[in-house]
Parts: C-alpha cells; sequence; structure tokens
C-alpha cells in the first residue's frame, strides 16, 4: 500500500527521491487527500484490519529499504539502515498528515505540509551539502 502510494507519488513527480520532488509530491499527495475525502476511511479500514495492516507495514518497509538503498547509491558512505529507519518514520507519519491536513483550513495545512516536509528532509539536506 505505500508503495501504491509512493508509486502514485513517482507518477505525480518522477524521480521523488530528489528533496525538490519529495516535496512536491508530498503536496500533491496531501492535497488529493484534502480534496478526495473518500480516500480516508479506506486507510482507516486498512489500518483497523490486522492483516491489512500486516500487508501496509511491509509494503512500506519495502519502500523505506528502497529509498535507503537509493540514498546510499547518490551519497557514498551514508548509513543505508538508519536511512531506512527514518524514511520508514516518514512514510508511516505521512498517514497522520494526511488525517490531520483534511481537517484544518487551507492555510493552517499548507503551514503543516511544509514543516513535515522540513522535518522529513532535514538530515537529507544536510548530508547532501557535506
Amino acid at each position: 500500500m505505500a508503495r501504491r502510494r509512493f508509486r502514485r507519488v513517482d507518477k505525480l513527480v518522477p524521480g521523488s527521491i530528489h528533496t525538490d520532488r519529495f516535496a512536491d509530491a508530498v503536496r500533491t499527495f496531501c492535497e488529493l487527500h484534502r480534496s478526495q475525502l473518500f480516500r480516508l476511511p479506506l486507510r482507516v479500514a486498512i489500518t483497523s484490519d490486522d492483516e491489512r495492516s500486516d500487508i501496509d507495514l511491509a509494503d512500506s518497509e519495502e519502500v523505506a529499504d528502497q529509498v535507503a538503498r537509493d540514498l546510499a547509491a547518490r551519497l557514498p558512505g551514508v548509513d543505508e539502515a538508519a536511512i531506512a529507519n527514518r524514511a520508514l518514520l516518514v512514510i508511516e507519519l505521512l498517514d497522520g498528515l494526511l488525517r490531520l491536513t483534511s481537517r484544518l483550513d487551507d492555510t493552517r495545512s499548507q503551514v503543516l505540509v511544509e514543516k513535515f516536509i522540513d522535518m522529513a528532509l532535514q538530515p537529507i539536506r544536510e548530508l547532501e551539502q557535506t
């Protein structure tokens, strides 16, 4: 399921591993959830079912591992396991951001999306500067 989310993100923004494209993809993904409210009950249905939730987690882990491999290839010497852990956290926290921003006004939603992007990308931006 995370793979589907990130595949959709990749379709919207090819090569979304890069920070500027990742940011655009998160903005687009949040806007889709704000404008298509049927998506939220689907996420709830997944998380409330143990089997679907396990599948979703395995999928998220696979995406996180792929992100880590991609970054390690681009930034030699990075701790791939640490990147995979951080990517998994970002993937899982994105669901919370989607729920939160779908219930807030546009201005506050946009501020929180930008804060999330900054939080998620800060370590990668630091690595790219070294």
